[in-house]
């Protein structure tokens, strides 16, 4: 097979696609429990630390890395599900727009829950540390800006598919 006819063979596109959904769902697991570990060995330091100031960053990331995590499992199957059904030639259906308005909003809160717990980690920081402590700003507001990007890009595919399934519809019942 040539690389031409590769890459207009959608069902190897759409498999392709749901191994890369699969390897980062599998990614994104072992960096959930990493983080997690950092972050109760964190928290376990600042209780027994006598003046505790890791605590507050500690229950922080903890609660933002649930969140994450829950936000880009509900994306990432969502997207699998869609390029299942992708596969088999059913691109104008309305479960293909709930997935893609699923993955945009999924998409919205993960770059929403970044710029939260950095609002947080300033507020938490500027009363226990140096203000020159935020370095993390720039890493956190980069990554939320990103996910923003990728909501608005699936939420404008998201209208696009909805407009065509509804034209699609109305083909299908005046034939």
């Amino acid at each position: 097979m040539t690389i031409k006819k590769w890459f207009y063979d959608t069902r190897i596109i759409f498999t392709t696609l749901q191994v890369l959904a699969i390897l980062a769902l599998a990614a994104g697991t072992l960096l959930m429990v990493w983080l997690d570990i950092l972050g109760i060995s964190a928290l376990l330091r600042g209780i027994f630390d006598a003046r505790g100031d890791l605590i507050p960053f500690s229950i922080i990331g903890l609660m933002t890395v649930a969140f994450i995590s829950i936000m880009c499992y509900i994306a990432l199957i969502s997207f699998f599900t869609l390029c299942g059904r992708l596969k088999t030639g059913t691109a104008f259906t309305k479960q293909n727009t709930r997935a893609m308005k699923r993955i945009a909003l999924c998409s919205l809160g993960v770059g929403a829950a970044f710029l939260l717990s950095d609002a947080l980690i300033c507020l938490t920081s500027f009363m226990l540390f140096d203000p020159s402590f935020h370095l993390v700003d720039v890493y956190l507001v980069g990554i939320s800006l990103v996910f923003f990007l990728i909501a608005l890009v699936v939420w404008t595919l998201y209208i696009l598919l909805e407009r065509a399934t509804a034209i699609q519809q109305e083909n299908d019942l005046t034939i």
